[in-house]
């Protein structure tokens, strides 16, 4: 059933492959999944709906960049979304390979396991203001180095 939501929510097969993993992996590692058998699959296509639209806003916002002229690609290397993806890891990897261990794991953390800046600052014994200023100031760091 999710497959088959999934795949007219993206038109496309490997789209719909990669929305479909991602999704997977966020319905399996969630705590708030609901336990009635009833609502769980709605909950499911919840999740589907949300991991389709931000791999969409990604992919705008690669387009942008690529429109812009901030990345230059070969027209081999702009074919198809998953290409794009793996360009952008690897300048994300090139870019964070600069960046202090701290700050790298504090940014993974928020951005990759989608962690709340309001649990890691209680971790870290912060305000979650002054993490939210640290997370504002390596974003502005990662973004000078790459450009």
């Amino acid at each position: 059933m999710l497959q088959r939501y999934v795949r007219r929510l993206t038109g496309d097969r490997d789209t719909a492959a990669d929305v479909l993993q991602e999704t997977y992996l966020r319905v399996l590692a969630s705590d708030t999944a609901p336990e009635e058998p009833s609502l769980f699959a709605s909950w499911c296509c919840g999740v589907a709906r949300n991991v389709a639209a931000q791999q969409r806003r990604w992919q705008r916002r690669a387009d942008t960049q690529l429109a812009r002229g901030g990345n230059t690609l070969d027209d081999d290397h702009a074919q198809t979304s998953a290409e794009r993806s793996v360009y952008v890891r690897e300048c994300l990897a090139h870019v964070a390979s600069e960046l202090d261990e701290e700050s790298l794991e504090l940014f993974v953390r928020h951005y990759v396991f989608e962690e709340r800046i309001c649990d890691l600052a209680e971790e870290r014994a912060q305000s979650a203001a002054s993490l939210r200023m640290r997370l504002m100031r390596i974003r502005a760091a990662l973004r000078s180095r790459k450009s």
